[in-house]
């Protein structure tokens, strides 16, 4: 069980001399350096998230189930962990299959799915650094919060988004969080119900400080990767994310040809603090040039600088945040940009 998965991905490097995607039910410790783990047939339910938590305290950063597209909350379950398989060989569940609005509900998340990419990417390299998994159980994030260590209808998706599924209930630690579907703030740790759009599956909140690196509107991963980088900060204190990109598809990430895009927010009670450093590293067909569109969760701000230069003020009132672009600097110095606040 750990000897075949070791073969399968070697044998296929070694033939095409590009990257395998090997998954595989059954395995011993040790294998995951080798490819992805799923959960099986057991239909992606509650019982499915356990085993996969704990694959994920034993070293597995890489893993899935079965999704359940039948229900809304099993295309919310499918689509927010760190490898979708939508498998349903015995079920005749396919998306064209669904109801009207099973597939609206289905379409919101793939896109959803599809724009995250960057930020589960950036993840995975994290995991094979440091071993830290993409699918994160709640005491290996919060080890001193007692409430968390039976935590098993929710979990942290990589630094900044926590899921629950199955369940309307959920328990938030220490600090500030927002519901991604409605945009409300709360402050744990509490524990709360919650409400959702209908045409969603189940409960997702972003962490306070989150920088969520996203791709603007693709239908699929192409083999030219998109020119501009959606950023989507909440800003809280002081919080940090590393972008990691390669090629996606040869085995040049083994000999360190990666990308890292470094981005630090900063906040405290007279202004934002938003630095994109350049671009570290290059890989096969990076692109030339990077643009980035932010997205600042706050408050109309009395004046927005980038790079000491004052820019007018994009606004959307309704939902209380800031619309910017910005280009990648041809210098070694990082983009800064500088929201004061209102007094």
């Amino acid at each position: 069980q750990t000897l075949m998965h070791k073969q399968m991905q070697q044998g296929f490097e070694q033939f095409t001399q590009r990257r395998a995607m090997v998954h595989f039910c059954g395995s011993y410790a040790g294998a995951q350096q080798f490819g992805a783990s799923t959960m099986g047939d057991n239909g992606g339910d509650t019982k499915a998230l356990t085993w996969m938590l704990g694959h994920g305290m034993n070293g597995h950063i890489n893993t899935s189930c079965d999704m359940w597209p039948g229900h809304a909350a099993g295309i919310h379950f499918g689509f927010l962990m760190p490898w979708s398989q939508h498998n349903n060989w015995a079920s005749c569940q396919q998306p064209w299959f669904l109801s009207k609005e099973g597939l609206t509900t289905y379409q919101k998340y793939a896109k959803l799915r599809y724009a995250l990419l960057p930020y589960i990417y950036s993840a995975a390299h994290t995991g094979c650094q440091t071993g830290m998994p993409i699918m994160r159980a709640m005491p290996l994030v919060y080890p001193n919060d007692a409430v968390c260590e039976n935590l098993t209808t929710q979990y942290m998706l990589g630094d900044f988004l926590l899921t629950a599924v199955f369940t309307d209930n959920v328990y938030l630690p220490e600090g500030k969080w927002i519901d991604y579907w409605t945009g409300k703030f709360h402050y744990g740790p509490a524990k709360i119900k919650t409400e959702y759009p209908q045409d969603c599956g189940g409960p997702l909140f972003v962490k306070g400080g989150a920088i969520l690196p996203m791709w603007p509107p693709v239908i699929s991963i192409g083999e030219v990767q998109p020119q501009t980088i959606l950023l989507d900060i909440y800003p809280h204190g002081e919080s940090r994310f590393v972008l990691y990109e390669d090629d996606g598809v040869t085995l040049e990430y083994m000999k360190n040809r990666i990308a890292a895009t470094e981005i630090i927010c900063r906040e405290n009670q007279s202004e934002i603090r938003v630095e994109i450093y350049p671009r570290k590293g290059i890989y096969t067909n990076m692109p030339k040039t990077r643009s980035y569109e932010l997205t600042l969760h706050t408050p109309k701000p009395a004046s927005i600088f980038v790079n000491q230069v004052e820019r007018p003020i994009d606004y959307v009132q309704d939902k209380e945040t800031i619309l910017l672009y910005v280009d990648e600097s041809s210098t070694d110095n990082p983009i800064t940009i500088l929201v004061s606040k209102q007094e």
